[in-house]
């Protein structure tokens, strides 16, 4: 018989610094016509085919010297599938475990190829980067994310027929073409939280 109030706090996500971009991108050597692409499966417990599928097309395109990858593995990759990428010798791609304040990575990519849990899919709204994204199938909220996510901003779901190395290479040739965009969904929740507990 409680009445309990439902507040909206909107979605809780860090921003990207405003000189994440340009510090990041001068500091790995880019210039403004690089393309950057982050790799990422987020704690890295599932979806590591996902990075072995990025770091095949990558090797199609190794003979670009504009295009460049960055892979995030997350702590708890199987370490196999980890030693492998790193002691590829692609010339073109770097392989880490994790990184500080993800969404600045995000902010300075061309593109991120990514799962789509919650965390990362607020990050790449936050940065307004073009995503390709591909939901992990034991997790219905996953695809629903996606679904509602692709009709405004420059995200398309991938799917696992997607990942063959050829197809996945056109696939990300047409999106890092995508613009950048600002996201209309509100990712202010965190500020908007303290508000409401100050008030309430």
């Amino acid at each position: 018989k409680l009445t309990v109030p439902i507040l909206y706090t909107g979605f809780i996500t860090p921003g990207p610094r405003p000189d994440a971009r340009s510090t990041i991108r001068t500091g790995l050597g880019l210039t403004d016509t690089d393309k950057l692409i982050v790799a990422s499966i987020g704690s890295g417990s599932v979806g590591s085919h996902l990075l072995e599928a990025v770091a095949a097309a990558a090797d199609r395109q190794a003979a670009s010297p504009r295009l460049h990858f960055h892979l995030f593995t997350g702590p708890y990759c199987p370490p196999d599938v980890r030693k492998k990428l790193r002691t590829s010798g692609r010339h073109n791609m770097v392989v880490e475990r994790f990184a500080d304040h993800f969404v600045d990575r995000l902010a300075a990519a061309d593109l991120s190829v990514s799962m789509a849990g919650y965390n990362t899919s607020m990050n790449t709204l936050a940065a307004g980067v073009p995503a390709l994204m591909l939901p992990f199938e034991q997790n219905s909220e996953q695809r629903l994310r996606v679904e509602q996510l692709i009709a405004d901003h420059s995200i398309r779901m991938l799917e696992e027929k997607d990942l063959e190395a050829e197809r996945l290479t056109a696939l990300m040739a047409a999106q890092v073409q995508a613009g950048r965009y600002r996201t209309w969904l509100d990712l202010d929740g965190a500020r908007q939280t303290a508000l409401l507990v100050e008030k309430l």
